[in-house]
């Protein structure tokens, strides 16, 4: 159990690369808060997670709100304890190779709207993630604490007909750098 005593937050925690993130943590015995939009996937998960023997609580939360992002910190210490770990696994991935008006597209077809809602999601739901998360931690040093943000390919290489989300795993880049350096 190399988790053991940890509490984490999983972002995106609901389906794909999030639920295993949710699911492996539990697994190595860290209490896991984890988080998405859709709340009968969320109570689903937590109950597998239960069911097998493992800590876990689903916090629904919307990234491109600042209080939900607040409140997930919140709820995770006032029912598991110190936060140790925060994985940033949302992404606004449902916006991509849809045929959706507010899709993302190649940088001509782009909306301004469709801006919006990728980096208020995808960048300013990152942010929040990690300042509240960030400020938990600091409270209590010398728990080993960590936080760990999933980009992508698209971030160093880009990607057909995903500019926005191409140039918000950019940004995470940059800042995930600044923020190893600050806080290492």
């Amino acid at each position: 159990m190399r988790l053991k005593d940890k509490v984490a937050i999983v972002t995106g925690g609901t389906r794909g690369v999030g639920r295993g993130i949710a699911h492996r943590f539990a697994e190595e015995g860290a209490s896991v808060v984890l988080t998405g939009r859709a709340e009968d996937l969320g109570r689903k998960v937590e109950r597998e997670i239960r069911d097998a023997g493992g800590k876990a609580l689903f916090v629904r939360a919307d990234l491109s709100a600042e209080e939900d992002c607040r409140n997930m910190v919140e709820v995770a210490e006032r029912e598991f304890g110190p936060l140790t770990t925060l994985v940033n696994n949302a992404a606004a991935t449902h916006m991509i190779g849809t045929a959706h008006p507010l899709a993302d597209r190649r940088m001509h077809l782009l909306s301004n709207e469709t801006l919006d809602i990728m980096w208020k999601s995808d960048l300013y739901g990152l942010f929040w993630c990690c300042r509240y998360a960030l400020r938990a931690m600091l409270t209590h040093k010398g728990q080993g604490c960590s936080i760990i943000n999933i980009s992508s390919g698209a971030g160093g290489g880009g990607g057909t007909d995903m500019d926005a989300y191409a140039a918000s795993k950019a940004a995470m880049n940059g800042v995930t750098l600044s923020m190893a350096g600050e806080y290492a």
